[in-house]
């Protein structure tokens, strides 16, 4: 935990040990722990070839601000690395879960179509309209995850997006289909003035 300064290296105890392992032994050295309170990450090591009594007082203040700022930019850099993996782990995730969400809904758009054309028999008006709305929010929800497939192969420049004008009123329809659905039986009105030239 402090700053440890070895001057005429050479002569000191711990010249033997790099000595054994073939290393060029250096006339002096500096080194000064990178730790903060997350807990250590290493050591910054600063050495001279050829002055015995390189290091000084100064110098160990020197290492101490310079191992600071080495300490904060590591952890920067493992944060920014571990955000990064993160960020693929939720790309691979979005995509794995959306393919595995289309399917089902593949399933019931499929029998749903089955019932409307009265495969199985007749039906009433009011079930044609559920029907209706079965297939339309099945079809928004299949939207919704090919957006959401699009947006994790936008981030991995998989996939060129042009922005384009779009009508609003052509969002008024599902979304007043889905309203409906949800504020049946309370005292709440949905309501939409959207100009059409919007």
């Amino acid at each position: 935990g402090r700053v440890l300064v070895v001057n005429d290296f050479p002569k000191s105890s711990y010249a033997r040990s790099t000595r054994a392992d073939g290393r060029i032994c250096p006339a002096s050295m500096l080194l000064t722990p990178l730790v903060d309170d997350a807990g250590p990450l290493g050591v910054l090591v600063l050495h001279d070839l050829e002055h015995t009594h390189r290091f000084g007082p100064a110098d160990e203040e020197d290492a101490r601000i310079l191992a600071t700022i080495a300490t904060a930019a590591l952890r920067k850099a493992l944060l920014i690395d571990a955000l990064t993996r993160a960020n693929e782990a939720k790309s691979e995730f979005l995509a794995s879960v959306s393919h595995d969400l289309r399917t089902p809904l593949n399933i019931i758009t499929g029998y749903a179509q089955l019932l409307q054309e009265e495969t199985f028999g007749p039906l009433a008006a009011a079930q044609h309209d559920v029907l209706g709305r079965v297939l339309r929010t099945c079809a928004d929800q299949v939207r919704l995850i090919d957006d959401l497939l699009d947006l994790a192969r936008i981030e991995q420049g998989k996939i060129a997006w042009t922005p384009q004008p779009m009508d609003v009123v052509r969002l008024v329809p599902p979304l007043a289909d889905m309203m409906a659905i949800l504020l049946e039986a309370r005292r709440v009105r949905f309501e939409v003035d959207v100009p059409p030239d919007l």
